[in-house]
């Protein structure tokens, strides 16, 4: 019987231990998720232009996260670019620098790390400080469960041993061997069997209890995990599909935001204009002159465009060689869910043919 009981303690420990150790796993996985494949993405863009305010914007929503008590950005020099912090806060300050900084569980704290690339390059890196107040209340209830089971064990163990200690030797040797199994490969779906209905067939029906509520939750925990896999492969792929359309299209494309410093060209609008990465400089280019358009038509078009509307117009423009050529431009704004200009695309065509087909037939 004491061994019986030993063996069960023993196993209940093991079954909180790993318990415990999946719900950190699970906890890691879950913010390296969404810093990995959400946040990382968004900051990338402001790290590497410098947009400090922007990126602020960017981790701030983090904050609504009650478990969330900081985030900073770190520059590929391991400095701090931005960082934010919860007024209720349980941790020392941000160190000044990455060095000896990584990731896990510090005290009562998960520190998480997560390299910030802009295409393929690390520049820099994200940092989380999680206080896991679910994990916590979680892991309190496996112990509360455990403990339960335990104080009942012990009951039913001192209660057989003073009256019919052979009758139910067997059954508590069952449920050890059942505990057993189930630490070992951790399936939840195994049952202990109960042979009586006085308090040891209460304690297995408590226990199989537990196992189901168990293996209910791994249940959701792994369909939510499957949903979230398939939503990111879905947005993935919508985001990689959109990058090659505008990357292979057969017009020049220039991305500004609402102040005109340029943050995309595509290889079309390199290759028509002959300027060159080079020559956009902290988002400024002469990528963006109107060429021949009068003052009056360049204010029509700013006009236009701060009312949220489209704005074309052919003209002559001048390449980086000093050739010129037609162009038709078409200047279109990006608006956010409110309803606000974000984003200016600009969409360049070469209509020199078609332009010196028309004066021809004029003249």
């Amino acid at each position: 019987m004491a061994v019986a009981l030993i063996t069960v303690t023993i196993v209940s420990f093991s079954f909180y231990a790993y318990e415990l150790q999946q719900t950190r796993q699970e906890l890691v996985q879950q913010y390296r998720l969404m810093a990995s494949t959400v946040v990382a993405p968004l900051v990338a863009p402001r790290l590497e232009f410098e947009y400090d305010d922007e990126a602020l914007e960017v981790i701030e929503p983090l904050m609504a996260n009650a478990d969330i008590l900081g985030v900073v950005v770190y520059d590929e020099f391991g400095e701090p670019f931005v960082q934010i912090e919860s007024p209720d806060a349980r941790f020392d300050q941000f160190p000044p620098n990455l060095e000896g900084l990584t990731s896990g569980f510090t005290g009562s704290n998960l520190v998480l790390l997560e390299p910030i690339e802009s295409i393929g390059d690390e520049i820099g890196t994200l940092v989380m400080i999680v206080y896991p107040s679910e994990a916590r209340a979680r892991a309190l209830s496996y112990a509360s469960v455990v403990t339960v089971i335990l104080l009942f064990t012990l009951l039913v163990a001192l209660f057989v041993s003073a009256s019919l200690a052979k009758l139910f030797a067997q059954p508590i040797v069952e449920l050890a061997e059942t505990t057993h199994s189930i630490a070992d490969g951790a399936n939840y779906s195994v049952r202990a069997r109960k042979t009586t209905d006085d308090e040891l067939g209460e304690l297995i029906d408590s226990f199989n209890q537990m196992l189901s509520i168990i293996q209910a939750r791994d249940l959701q925990l792994e369909e939510h995990r499957e949903q979230l896999e398939d939503e990111v492969a879905k947005r993935t792929e919508q985001l990689k599909q959109l990058s090659l359309a505008v990357e292979q299209s057969p017009n020049g494309i220039i991305i500004t935001d609402r102040e005109g410093t340029v943050e995309y060209v595509n290889e079309r609008c390199y290759a028509m204009t002959g300027y060159s990465s080079e020559d956009v400089a902290n988002g400024k280019s002469d990528l963006l002159k109107l060429g021949s358009m009068n003052t009056k038509n360049a204010e029509n078009a700013r006009k236009a465009l701060a009312k949220g509307g489209l704005w074309e117009r052919e003209f002559e423009n001048t390449r980086k060689d000093g050739t010129s050529y037609w162009e038709h431009l078409s200047i279109a704004p990006m608006l956010s869910d409110d309803g606000e200009v974000t984003h200016y695309v600009w969409q360049k065509d070469d209509v020199t043919s078609r332009k010196e087909s028309e004066i021809a037939l004029r003249e």
